[in-house]
């Protein structure tokens, strides 16, 4: 929600579109929707669990500041450890916005202010687990990252990686694992600025500089060249996930991945920060509401064709009806497509051998429809919208996604990059 600087001008009114504003990018980070309300089920405790599953938590505000609302988390997200863990974080975050506010002019002064900081500290926490020092020295690296090489690159962010980690003997473990001693410490904003050619040797892809607890870099780590797994919920580029082997309990990895781009890489999650904003990379629950909808061998070539399509940003929607009862009433919603110049009733099987031709179908504008064995029934159809439906303030393919979803699972792959699956009219989920 855009911000309104010339009113409300009451402080709960103000706080409440703030509140607004911050749950769209919350609800990137976490993966799930996020809603923000002012009703009568405002919680009377920080937080409750309704009947239905979701989570409601209850929005800081003044004695006198009405009204009152509350933040719900989806029942989707529930059972999401880093979506609560999260989700905790902004409440506190919320909470020191308002110590900081006595008036309504107050709460978007102290925003603009404290905005990308407000994120970044969320971001990292929840990701590292890192608290007191250990925080603010990622947050340095981090910082230190963004800004350090724009002088010399005229606003642009060359790639360059860090790898933090409290555990030297555990990374030496590491099959593979090769070194570069520097001939002294020194701390990185330093190096990046005295050293031109310190992107092109840290660069992520085949090195990465590792800071000390000190804040300090004293060596160069080389790429092991070890090949990992690509999980099914990994949807980090694969020229850095080498960079995985070595985060062992709470090491991170830090690095410009593109111009205006940052990846936090921990063990057990990865986070984007693109044009000042968070989003969330890892997410299992794009892979089960896959699985769920197609047999076991299918989804994992589903999987690898949105990967693929989101990292060369190119637009899809792919349809998974939940059976064939839904499969023939969905087929009444669509119309046109690549179907109608062939004879039979679906064009080919998804396999190995099909899986790039069913990649070059998923780009046709329009809708590609897969069933639970496999077979791709259609592609480049065209989503039948209803007139409420095309009234909608959103773009076409996400109308499209939200309304095919009442009978299949709607994965929606923008021209950007990110993934988001629809369920029931529901965005369930969302990875950039």
């Amino acid at each position: 929600m855009p911000l309104s600087f010339r009113s409300p001008q009451n402080l709960g009114a103000s706080l409440m579109q703030v509140y607004e504003h911050l749950s769209e990018t919350l609800s990137r980070l976490v993966g799930y929707p996020i809603y923000v309300r002012s009703d009568s089920k405002r919680p009377t405790r920080y937080c409750e669990k309704t009947e239905g599953g979701r989570l409601r938590y209850q929005l800081p505000a003044t004695s006198k500041a009405t009204p009152r609302g509350y933040l719900e988390l989806h029942e989707s997200g529930t059972e999401d450890r880093f979506a609560c863990v999260v989700t905790d974080r902004f409440m506190r975050g919320a909470k020191r916005l308002l110590s900081e506010c006595k008036n309504s002019w107050d709460v978007k002064a102290t925003l603009i202010r404290n905005e990308t900081a407000f994120w970044d500290e969320i971001a990292v926490t929840a990701a590292s687990a890192y608290r007191g020092n250990q925080k603010y020295i990622v947050l340095d690296a981090l910082w230190t990252l963004r800004t350090a090489l724009h002088f010399r690159y005229e606003q642009t962010q060359p790639p360059v990686a860090v790898l933090l980690s409290w555990s030297y003997h555990n990374l030496r473990k590491v099959p593979g694992f090769r070194t570069l001693n520097l001939k002294k410490r020194i701390p990185l904003g330093i190096l990046l600025r005295e050293w031109k050619g310190a992107h092109l040797v840290s660069d992520g892809k085949s090195a990465a500089f590792l800071l000390s607890p000190r804040g300090t870099v004293d060596r160069l780590i080389l790429n092991p060249g070890t090949r990992l797994p690509v999980r099914e919920s990994d949807f980090v580029s694969p020229q850095y996930t080498w960079l995985t082997a070595l985060l062992e309990g709470r090491s991170i990895a830090v690095l410009n991945s593109g111009p205006g781009e940052q990846l936090v890489i921990s063990k057990h999650t990865a986070l984007k920060w693109r044009t000042g904003e968070w989003s969330r990379l890892w997410h299992t629950r794009v892979v089960d509401l896959i699985q769920a909808a197609t047999d076991p061998g299918v989804s994992s070539l589903v999987v690898t064709v949105v990967r693929s399509l989101s990292a060369r940003k190119k637009g899809a929607l792919i349809l998974l009806p939940f059976d064939e009862n839904s499969l023939d009433k969905l087929l009444t919603q669509l119309s046109g497509g690549v179907r109608d110049r062939f004879k039979g009733p679906h064009l080919f099987k998804l396999s190995l051998e099909t899986v790039s031709f069913f990649e070059r179908l998923c780009e046709i504008d329009g809708a590609t429809v897969v069933d639970r064995a496999g077979n791709v029934i259609n592609a480049g159809a065209i989503v039948q919208l209803s007139d409420d439906q095309s009234q909608q303030h959103e773009g076409a393919r996400t109308a499209a996604a939200r309304a095919a979803s009442l009978f299949c699972i709607s994965i929606k792959v923008s021209e950007d990059g990110p993934i988001t699956v629809w369920d029931h009219g529901v965005a369930l989920a969302n990875v950039n």
